[in-house]
C-alpha cells in the first residue's frame, strides 16, 4: 500500500479516534464493526483471526520502527551538521579575535615611544605611554 493510499481514510479515522477518545476504544470500535458487519470472526478459526491481526500489527510495528530509525538518523545528521557549523563559527570568531589582537599589538608597537618637546620648551607627557610617564 502506498503512502497516499495509507492516508485516504485519515480524516474519517481521525474523527472516529476523536469520538472514541483513545487507542483501545478505537480498536474496540474497529473490531466491533468487523464482528457486526463482516464474517471476520465467524468465517475463520480463532487462530486464523489472531494470526491475521498479529500479521498486520507486526507489519505496522516494523514500519513505525523503520520510520523512527530514519527520523533519528536524519536528526543525528542535522545535529552533527549544526555542531560542525557552530564549531566553524567559533573558530572563525576566535581567529578574528586573534587577528584583531595582533593588529592592536602591531599598532601599539608602531606607536613611537618618543616624548616630544612642546613649543614652550617643556615636555608634553599627556601623550606619553603610561610606563614612561611614571618614570
Amino acid at each position: 500500500m502506498s503512502y497516499l493510499e495509507d492516508e485516504r481514510f485519515d480524516q474519517m479515522l481521525l474523527a472516529v479516534a476523536q469520538q472514541t477518545q483513545g487507542i483501545e476504544p478505537l480498536l474496540d470500535t474497529v473490531f466491533s464493526f468487523l464482528r457486526r458487519k463482516t464474517d471476520f470472526f465467524t468465517g475463520a478459526s480463532e487462530e486464523v483471526v489472531t494470526e491475521t491481526v498479529m500479521k498486520i500489527v507486526r507489519k505496522h510495528a516494523e514500519l513505525a520502527d523503520r520510520t523512527n530509525s530514519e527520523k533519528k538518523k536524519t536528526r543525528d545528521a542535522e545535529e552533527k551538521r549544526a555542531k560542525k557549523a557552530r564549531a566553524a563559527v567559533a573558530e572563525k570568531a576566535k581567529k578574528k579575535e586573534a587577528e584583531e589582537k595582533a593588529a592592536r599589538k602591531a599598532a601599539k608597537a608602531a606607536e613611537p615611544d618618543v616624548v616630544e618637546v612642546a613649543a614652550d620648551g617643556g615636555f608634553d607627557l599627556d601623550d606619553a605611554p603610561a610606563e614612561d610617564a611614571a618614570a
